[in-house]
């Protein structure tokens, strides 16, 4: 139900897509198709998207490797949109 909304650009859903991925929540863990999600999710904007590339690039994962300057970097965009 929501990926056509996400494909149409639709931040919100992209950003619960993306931690569908990130989480495994009823579909396999895939970090980085959530990665992907999240990105376009936060160049719209999305302050909780920033926040969870942070973590993302914090931690590190299955094809994700950890990146302190990007974690930062998210970080601090997720508090300029008022994360």
């Amino acid at each position: 139900l929501l990926k056509p909304l996400a494909e149409e650009g639709n931040a919100e859903a992209q950003c619960v897509i993306a931690n569908m991925f990130h989480l495994g929540l009823g579909i396999e863990m895939n970090l980085p198709e959530a990665l992907k999600w999240y990105l376009k999710s936060s160049q719209q904007g999305s302050g909780i998207a920033s926040h969870n590339l942070g973590i993302l690039y914090l931690s590190g994962g299955k094809g994700i490797l950890p990146n302190k300057n990007e974690a930062e970097r998210y970080f601090q965009k997720a508090r300029e949109q008022g994360f």
